[in-house]
């Protein structure tokens, strides 16, 4: 079997007042953005691992994705809550820091995009 991981920017569905645009603001979202680049990459590497049995294998997949996706809407929610959705700017720079950790230690995992054999 194959399998292909693919995220997607939405333009239509993204927004801001320009108002309200600012480097810090962008900055944030932009973490949101990488949030999910690392969870599309957690996805990837739970299916990589993933050996294919006889049996229930839709659900043992969509195991592994609802534990991917529960993971990513509490790192979302976390990320808003201790940077203050950008107010807290020593929270901010540190939680940049810590994505960028991340998305470097799953660089392997990039190239989700691509259908690999189960």
């Amino acid at each position: 079997s194959n399998f292909a991981v693919k995220l997607e920017f939405d333009e239509k569905q993204s927004w801001s007042k320009p108002e309200k645009q600012t480097n810090i603001l962008l900055k944030h979202e932009q973490g949101h953005f990488d949030i999910t680049e690392i969870h599309a990459r957690l996805l990837q590497k739970g299916m990589k691992a993933y050996k294919f049995k006889e049996g229930n294998v839709a659900k043992e997949v969509q195991a592994i994705y609802q534990k991917v996706t529960d993971a990513q809407n509490i790192m979302q929610t976390t990320y808003d809550a201790e940077t203050n959705f950008s107010r807290n700017p020593d929270e901010q720079k540190r939680w940049l820091e810590k994505i960028k950790k991340q998305l470097e230690e799953l660089k392997p995992y990039a190239e989700y995009n691509k259908k690999a054999p189960l």
